[in-house]
C-alpha cells in the first residue's frame, strides 16, 4: 500500500501478466469486506471496524478505500493506491518501478485482483494490529512503502472522526510506547510527529476529556498540543493558569481567549509581551471588568480594537475609545452594542 501520489508496485510477485499496453476495462459495482479490530482493545471495545472498500466504474479506475466504521459512523482512507498502478500502463510515470513477469511484460490486476490485493492488505493490519503496524514502522524506519508516515496520518485522521475519545487513547499509547523505546529524542519526535497533529485536530473539537488526560497533554513538548489545551473550553483553571506562563506565545493566547481563565492568568496576560495575547485578553468576553482601562490604553491598535469589539466593555471605556487616533478602532466601535447614541452621532462625523 502506497500514497496516491507514489503509486509504486510491490517486489517481485506473480501477478497476472499481460503482453499489451491495454487500459483494464473494470465491472461495474462495489466490494467490500469488514475485519475486527481484535488486537487493538482499546478500539475494538469501542466497536470500530477496519474494511476493504472497492468501486469499479465503466471505462475507470477503480477506486480503492480503507474504511473504518463504527456505529453509524466511518471515515476512509484516501492515500492508498492497491499493489499496482490501476490506469492504462501508458498513462504511468516514466520513474515509476514496475514488476514484470517472468516473459518479460509488465503485471496487470483484473478488477477482481485489485480488491483481492486491498482486502489482503486490509486483513493484515487487522490481524497485526494498528498499534503494532506503528510499532513495526518506527523500527523499520520511514518507509517508502507500507505503513509509512502519510499513511499513518490518514488512519489516525479517519479514526478521529469515528471514535475520537478512544482515537486519543490510542494516541497516548503511541506516545508512550515510542517514549519507552527510543531513546533518541530525534527519531522519537519526527516519529511522533504526525501523532501529536492529530491529538491537536482532536483537542480542537472541544469534546469532553477528563482533566488528569489535560493534564497530562499540557506537559507536551510539542506547542501544538498545549495549544489546545489552552483553548479547550473543558480544561481546568489550574491548568490554564500553569499554561498562562508557557513560553511558546500561541499557548498563552490560547489561555487568554478561553473563557474559563482564572482572572488572575487574565490578570497576567494583560502585559504580556506578544500583542497577540493582549488582544485575545481584550476580545475575552470573561476579562474582568478592571482590566479595560489598561487595555484601553495599550499602545498597540489591535489591542485596542480587540477591546472595542467585546460587548462586556462598558459605555465609559468605549467613549474613551471613540476618540483613538486609530481610525480601525474607532470604526470597530460602531458595531458595539453599548455604544451610546451620542458616541454613535459623533463617529457618523468622524473623517
Amino acid at each position: 500500500m502506497v500514497p496516491a501520489k507514489r503509486a509504486l508496485a510491490p517486489t517481485k510477485q506473480k501477478w497476472k501478466s499481460a503482453k499489451k499496453s491495454t487500459p483494464i476495462q473494470p465491472s461495474t459495482g462495489i466490494r467490500e469486506k469488514w475485519h475486527s479490530l481484535a488486537n487493538d482493545p482499546g478500539l475494538n471495545r469501542a466497536g470500530v471496524e477496519v474494511g476493504a472498500r472497492a468501486i469499479f466504474q465503466p471505462n475507470g479506475s477503480p477506486q480503492m478505500r480503507i474504511v473504518f466504521r463504527a456505529g453509524d459512523k466511518e471515515s476512509s482512507v484516501e492515500c492508498v493506491h492497491v499493489a499496482l498502478y490501476s490506469g492504462s500502463l501508458e498513462s504511468l510515470p516514466s520513474d515509476v518501478d514496475l514488476v514484470w513477469s517472468s516473459e518479460g511484460f509488465p503485471l496487470v490486476l483484473d478488477p477482481e485482483e485489485h480488491f483481492f490485493a486491498l482486502n489482503s492488505y486490509v486483513a493484515g493490519i487487522a490481524e497485526v494490529g494498528i498499534g503494532a503496524m506503528f510499532a513495526a514502522a518506527r523500527d523499520a524506519g520511514n518507509l517508502p512503502v507500507g505503513f509509512n508516515v502519510l499513511m499513518q496520518q490518514q488512519i489516525l485522521r479517519a479514526l478521529l472522526l469515528v471514535v475520537p475519545v478512544a482515537t486519543l487513547d490510542f494516541c497516548l499509547w503511541v506516545i508512550d510506547d515510542v517514549l519507552i523505546a527510543e531513546r533518541n529524542s530525534r527519531l522519537a519526535s519526527e516519529f511522533l510527529a504526525p501523532v501529536k497533529e492529530i491529538l491537536g485536530e482532536l483537542l480542537s473539537y472541544n469534546s469532553y476529556l477528563p482533566p488528569e488526560v489535560l493534564e497530562r497533554l499540557a506537559a507536551d513538548e510539542e506547542a501544538t498540543v498545549r495549544r489546545g489545551v489552552a483553548r479547550h473550553k473543558y480544561t481546568p483553571s489550574e491548568i490554564l493558569a500553569h499554561l498562562a506562563r508557557d513560553e511558546d506565545a500561541s499557548v498563552r493566547r490560547g489561555v487568554a481567549r478561553n473563557e474559563n481563565s482564572p482572572p488572575a492568568a487574565l490578570a497576567n496576560l494583560v502585559a504580556d509581551k506578544d500583542a497577540g495575547v493582549r488582544w485575545a485578553v481584550a476580545g475575552n468576553e470573561h476579562t474582568p471588568r478592571e482590566l479595560f482601562p489598561r487595555l484601553a490604553e495599550d499602545k498597540n491598535e489591535l489591542v485596542r480594537k480587540g477591546l472595542a469589539g467585546n460587548e462586556q466593555v462598558p459605555s465609559e471605556i468605549l467613549t474613551q475609545l471613540a476618540k483613538d487616533p486609530s481610525a480601525s478602532v474607532r470604526e470597530k466601535i460602531t458595531n458595539n452594542k453599548h455604544t451610546t447614541l451620542e458616541v454613535l452621532s459623533q463617529l457618523a462625523s468622524d473623517e
